[in-house]
């Protein structure tokens, strides 16, 4: 995610129904590398002192940033599985000790990716079934740690 902040001074002015704000070449930059376009849609709140504009995605677009996410979580999960490589090797004995911190960590970190992280994945996933995706964002169904394929299905509003 793209956490960078740019700031600008600028006057805000009104032209019969339209609210501009003037803008100089560094401002444009930054609308652009901040995902605004001239003529794209909009949305916009208003708070006491605060104004927010975000810009408006196509479904096609939200769904190759769910894919960017879950190549994300991917990540995270290569990570996470690279601590439970590194900690200290301990005995069975040793790992369901009272209080033994391996034991601890190990097992925490085991449940983050199996109940967590991959099923965070196969749900990101799923939006390869939502629609018609370019040849570059076909992806191969996420696998666990064992190189277990697991599947999500979406639950219906009926609860079903």
């Amino acid at each position: 995610m793209d956490t960078e902040l740019s700031e600008f001074e600028t006057t805000l002015e009104k032209q019969g129904k339209t609210l501009c704000f003037p803008l100089d070449e560094s401002l444009e930059a930054a609308l652009r590398r901040h995902g605004f376009e001239e003529g794209q849609g909009v949305v916009m709140r208003l708070a006491p002192e605060r104004l927010e504009i975000r810009p408006r995605r196509s479904p096609e677009a939200i769904r190759d940033k769910l894919l960017g996410a879950a190549g994300e979580v991917k990540e995270l999960r290569e990570r996470i599985l690279a601590f439970m490589k590194d900690l200290p090797q301990a005995s069975d004995e040793e790992l369901e000790e009272d209080g033994s911190l391996e034991g601890e960590l190990l097992g925490m970190l085991e449940c983050l990716v199996e109940d967590n992280l991959t099923p965070a994945i196969v749900k990101l996933e799923s939006v390869v079934k939502l629609g018609p995706l370019s040849a570059s964002n076909r992806l191969a169904p996420a696998a666990g740690p064992e190189g277990k394929v697991k599947s999500w299905k979406p639950r219906r509003k009926d609860g079903a």
